[in-house]
C-alpha cells in the first residue's frame, strides 16, 4: 500500500499541475457560477419577490445545480482516465513505471486513488456554491451532502469504467469517445426496465441500475445496498485493470 500512495503522490502532482487540469478546473468553474447565479435570479423573478429564500425553494436550485454536475462528469471522468493511463502509455512513462519493483497492485491502486483525488478535487469546487448559500440563510445541508454522496460514487464509477477502458486502447481520442458512450450506456440500463417483459427481468435491471442507485443516494436514503452496489462495481473494475496490466507487464 506504501508504494500505491507514493504513486498516488507522483500521478495526482502530475495531473494538478498540468495545464488541461486547469483549463478544465477553470472552464468548469465559470460554467458552475454561471448555472448557478443564474438559476437563483430566475427562481427570484419567477416569485416575484425579494425575500429570503426559504428551504424548500433552495432545494430546488440545489437540485437543478445537480443535474448540471450530473451531465458534466459524464464527460470529466473520462478526461481523467485518459490523462492517467493513456497519455501515459504514449508518452512512455507507464512502461517504465511496469519495468519498476511496484507490484500490479500497487501501480493500479496508485493511479486509481490519483483519480479519486481529482474527482474529489471538482467536486469540493461545486460543493462550494450549495454550502456558501446554505449556510448564508441557515439551510439545512444534510440533503445536500448526500446527494453529493451519490454524485461521488456516480462519478467514481464512471472512472472506474472509464480507466478499465483506457487500460485497452492507446488512443486518447478513442478512449475518451468509448468513456463517454459507456457512462452514458450506464445510465440508460434502468431505463430498459421500462420495456415490455417479465416481471424477474424488470426488477433484475433494475437492481443493476446505476441511475437508480444514484437517485436513492441524491434524495436523501442512504442505503447500504446502494453503496455496496458501487463499491463492487469499482472493485470489479479494479481487478480487471490488474489483470490487464500484468498482461501488459508479462509482454
Amino acid at each position: 500500500m506504501q508504494k500505491a500512495i507514493v504513486i498516488l503522490k507522483k500521478e495526482l502532482k502530475t495531473i494538478v499541475i498540468s495545464p488541461i487540469f486547469l483549463v478544465i478546473l477553470s472552464t468548469v468553474a465559470f460554467i458552475w457560477s454561471y448555472v448557478f447565479v443564474r438559476s437563483v435570479i430566475e427562481f427570484e423573478q419567477s416569485i416575484h419577490t425579494e425575500s429570503i429564500l426559504g428551504s424548500g425553494d433552495l432545494q430546488t436550485i440545489i437540485n437543478s445545480f445537480l443535474s448540471i454536475n450530473y451531465i458534466i462528469f459524464i464527460f470529466l471522468t473520462p478526461i481523467i482516465a485518459m490523462k492517467l493511463l493513456v497519455e501515459d502509455k504514449n508518452n512512455g512513462s507507464f512502461n517504465l513505471l511496469l519495468f519498476t519493483p511496484n507490484s500490479t497492485w500497487s501501480i493500479v491502486l496508485g493511479k486509481y486513488l490519483a483519480g479519486l483525488c481529482a474527482i474529489l478535487i471538482f467536486l469540493l469546487v461545486s460543493l462550494a456554491y450549495p454550502l456558501g448559500v446554505g449556510q448564508s440563510v441557515g439551510f439545512d445541508q444534510s440533503l445536500t451532502l448526500t446527494a453529493y454522496l451519490g454524485m461521488f460514487f456516480l462519478s467514481l464509477t464512471f472512472f472506474s469504467v472509464n480507466s478499465l477502458i483506457c487500460s485497452f486502447v492507446r488512443s486518447s481520442f478513442l478512449a475518451i469517445i468509448l468513456s463517454v458512450i459507456a457512462n452514458i450506456g450506464l445510465l440508460m440500463v434502468g431505463d430498459m426496465s421500462l420495456m415490455p417483459s417479465n416481471n424477474f427481468f424488470s426488477e433484475l435491471v433494475m437492481q443493476v441500475s446505476v441511475a437508480r442507485h444514484f437517485s436513492l443516494l441524491s434524495q436523501g436514503a442512504v442505503a447500504i445496498s446502494s453503496l455496496v452496489f458501487f463499491l463492487s462495481i469499482n472493485f470489479l473494475c479494479i481487478y480487471l485493470m490488474e489483470k490487464v496490466v500484468s498482461l501488459s507487464r508479462w509482454k
